[in-house]
């Protein structure tokens, strides 16, 4: 905007001199939050046997889990932004401009489901349960009820964030920005001086690429997928931490729908 001259369309910024989530979920909430009674105690994490081949086995993609049946855990994340309309208020007038919270508003989303469930129901009966627990826990008095549990379990335990499944959960992170629209928003196109070639797609000034990566790894950063969004060309980029065996099972899945050799049975 500040590149193509539209100074009054730029949004005033929050958050330069106070945090609008400084008092979110700091009283007690309207009402519980919904996945409170799941949510895991630190003596989750002791190292005994089970829990080394739980740590082991949730380091594996659900294509290659053994056939026993366990409860399977999908998080995912939010932007809350406009779910507490109250702490970030919106021109209804003008979107765009409404004020910016340059910082992370994104808290998570639990859908709890099992293997047996996710291997033998339609891909479209999962997608619907994911989509139902987003529409609830998204709703402003459960981003209430969840940022005041947040706040409870970080006082006590800085290192272990609270986790919302059965203890013997295989767990994955589902990640999709695609709201955000990064190929599009990003725009510097009044910097541009050169023609877009024949067949680039949308405008040469539209970013190309958006990479993400964590500096950090633990085991809270494991079996974990991140949705960029569709490239000017229409293409969806994904991106992933995964173990080996995952990344083989990842791959031959997509030369089966690539078909680029002659196809063998997918694990997925």
């Amino acid at each position: 905007m500040d590149l193509g001259g539209r100074y009054d369309d730029i949004p005033p910024f929050m958050g330069a001199y106070d945090d609008p989530l400084k008092n979110t979920g700091s009283v007690p909430p309207e009402e519980p939050y919904a996945l409170a009674d799941m949510q895991l105690s630190p003596q989750a994490f002791k190292k005994t046997d089970a829990d080394i081949l739980a740590a082991w086995a949730a380091r594996l993609c659900c294509g290659i889990l053994p056939s026993v049946d366990r409860p399977v855990h999908v998080t995912g994340m939010y932007e809350a932004r406009h779910c507490l309309p109250e702490t970030f208020p919106q021109r209804k007038d003008k979107p765009d401009s409404s004020p910016v919270f340059i910082a992370n508003a994104t808290f998570s989303t639990s859908t709890n489901t099992t293997l047996r469930e996710l291997r033998q129901q339609p891909l479209a009966r999962t997608a619907l349960l994911v989509r139902e627990s987003v529409a609830t826990l998204t709703k402003a008095p459960q981003v209430h009820a969840q940022l005041h549990l947040l706040r409870e379990a970080y006082a006590k335990d800085k290192e272990n964030p609270p986790v919302f499944t059965a203890q013997n959960a295989f767990i994955l992170v589902v990640s999709n920005f695609s709201k955000m629209g990064f190929f599009d928003s990003i725009d510097f196109s009044p910097a541009v001086t050169a023609p877009a070639a024949v067949g680039h797609g949308k405008s040469p000034g539209k970013i190309a690429w958006h990479q993400w990566t964590s500096l950090e790894h633990n085991t809270h950063i494991r079996n974990m997928f991140q949705v960029g969004g569709k490239d000017g060309q229409g293409n969806t980029w994904m991106m992933a931490i995964l173990p080996p065996e995952t990344w083989a099972v990842v791959e031959e899945h997509l030369a089966d729908l690539s078909d680029v050799r002659p196809k063998a049975p997918s694990k997925l």
